[in-house]
């Protein structure tokens, strides 16, 4: 659609219309619409503006007033029609240019809140000739015949009333089908699409219970439509099912915001599902919860994302609400693949302890863990609940960045040395040598087969060598705390960078780790904005 041009208060309007193959559609009914007009209270449209186009696809409007306008054209023969808004008539240029494409029309089904006047009111978009009374309405409406395509507003008001309000800004339609408007109370929407198929994530298999990252900018969001900590915002599936959601981030004055909606199912190689945001309603009170994001029926134990700037605390987005204490110097934030996170600068006094929390025992268990490397030479503790050394029946588990810079997880429940009945761990087959770049670092340990476990870097199954039999393994445990960035005897710390920390009590699938990575990473191949 475009429109260009302007025009003196004998100004005209030239609008040229084609077909879907891209000919010329005469024989269509045009008019063109005030930009304001309300199809019930302003009465018809002069037949001056009124027409119809020529063989060629082409009509002109003649001697027009300077404002806004819109152009309705509708082809009987086929029932194809568009809407061109946004036509503005200037006094200083004579002629302004209109084109667009007749395709089928769809519909908007919206639904009415609590109190709607439904002896008297009625919905319209403005600058068109569509209304819809409310009257005998069970909870919708529907506006049909409507235009392909992004409409303005849909707008309420009654017959005996001279107030009128937005419903909803902003509303796209697609050929043939019905555009759906939930939650009148915000008025603004966008949809979000999950795209696994090739060109996407590229994720064949569907993954459940699945914390997608939403991350809005300034280019895609303008956060001045919403509230200023992002109250307002909400997340539902297309039959409105509301998803549950987790503010991460939320700077209005820098146009930044992560947040992690929770979807039931992520189709694999799909391309076509969606999910919708809403914003933009003044009252709407914040229900940002990580607990029903990060739940334990989903597996997760504790989720850090460790964004603080201040204070001591590393705060827990799962359910259990194991917050962490920040030693040392820390928190020292900088900017991550998801945001604010920790920088490790002290080797052995920054670090973040969880106290004795998370004791394997005998169940299955993923840890993940984004770093960016600072040093190199001695095997470094990502993520611990032991001592380090040799095994032993308190040994409990280690996930790290061994001498020689493979990502490396060992547990153990007795034994003495590493192959031993009672130890097992698993290294990558692939190094991590520089310094540079962000990796996303992941084990899956599953308990019934050496086989089921596995090393992932980025995303891609790196397993490599493997000791001892993780079936006799059995309950991995002691009284130790559970700390990021080193051991309990604060030997082989960490120097680096690390983000958004999970661990949970279940063995997670090949898709979905690569899901967790695609969708993360910078730039994100999972979600595709589509307003």
């Amino acid at each position: 659609m475009s429109g260009a041009g302007g025009q003196t208060t004998n100004g005209r309007v030239i609008c040229h219309l084609v077909d879907g193959s891209g000919a010329a559609a005469p024989q269509t009914r045009v008019t063109l619409v005030p930009g304001n007009y309300d199809p019930v209270k302003d009465g018809p449209v002069p037949d001056s503006l009124m027409g119809t186009t020529d063989s060629a696809g082409n009509f002109v409007f003649r001697s027009i007033d300077p404002g806004d306008y819109a152009i309705v054209a509708v082809r009987s023969i086929s029932g194809s029609r568009t809407i061109i808004q946004g036509i503005h008539v200037y006094e200083s240029q004579t002629d302004t240019h209109a084109a667009d494409t007749l395709r089928l029309p769809g519909a908007i089904k919206v639904m009415l809140p609590p109190g709607a006047n439904t002896a008297n009111g009625y919905l319209y978009i403005p600058g068109t000739l569509t209304f819809a009374f409310l009257k005998n309405s069970s909870g919708f409406v529907t506006l049909d015949s409507v235009p392909a395509g992004k409409v303005s507003d849909i707008m309420y008001s009654s017959t005996n009333s001279t107030v009128t309000t937005v419903f909803r800004y902003g509303v796209t339609v697609l050929a043939d089908d019905t555009a759906k408007v939930w939650n009148p109370g915000w008025g603004r929407s966008g949809r979000f699409i999950l795209n696994t198929s090739i060109s996407g994530a590229d994720v064949a298999g569907s993954v459940t219970n699945f914390p997608v990252l939403i991350r809005l900018t300034g280019d895609n969001f303008d956060f001045t439509q919403a509230r200023n900590n992002g109250e307002d915002i909400r997340f539902a599936k297309p039959d409105n099912t509301m998803l549950p959601y987790e503010i991460k981030r939320w700077d209005a004055v820098k146009k930044r915001a992560e947040v992690w909606v929770k979807v039931d199912t992520v189709h694999g190689n799909d391309r076509t599902q969606s999910i919708t945001m809403y914003w933009g309603n003044a009252n709407a009170q914040p229900q940002s919860n990580g607990a029903g994001v990060f739940d334990n029926g989903s597996g997760f134990q504790g989720v850090w994302h460790l964004g603080e700037t201040s204070g001591t605390t590393a705060a827990d987005a799962s359910q259990n609400g194991l917050t962490g204490i920040y030693k040392g110097g820390l928190p020292k934030s900088e900017n991550g693949p998801l945001g604010n996170c920790q920088r490790i600068l002290r080797p052995d006094s920054d670090y973040v302890d969880m106290g004795d929390v998370l004791n394997i025992g005998s169940r299955n268990v993923s840890v993940g863990a984004w770093v960016k490397r600072a040093s190199f030479g001695t095997q470094q503790a990502l993520i611990s609940k032991t001592n380090g050394d040799a095994p032993s029946s308190a040994y409990g588990f280690l996930f790290s960045i061994d001498l020689f810079n493979y990502p490396h997880f060992y547990m153990a429940s007795g034994g003495t040395s590493f192959g031993d009945d009672g130890v097992f761990d698993v290294a990558s087959i692939l190094t991590i040598t520089d310094s540079s770049a962000w990796h996303y670092l992941f084990v899956s340990v599953d308990r019934s087969d050496n086989g089921a476990c596995k090393m992932y870097i980025d995303g891609v199954d790196r397993t490599g060598t493997m000791r001892g039999n993780v079936t006799r393994v059995l309950d991995v445990a002691n009284a130790l705390h559970f700390r990021l960035g080193t051991e309990n005897d604060d030997n082989y710390s960490y120097k680096g960078a690390i983000a958004e920390v999970s661990f949970a009590f279940t063995a997670r699938s090949a898709d979905w780790v690569k899901l967790s990575y695609m969708n993360q990473k910078e730039p994100d191949a999972l979600v595709q904005q589509w307003q």
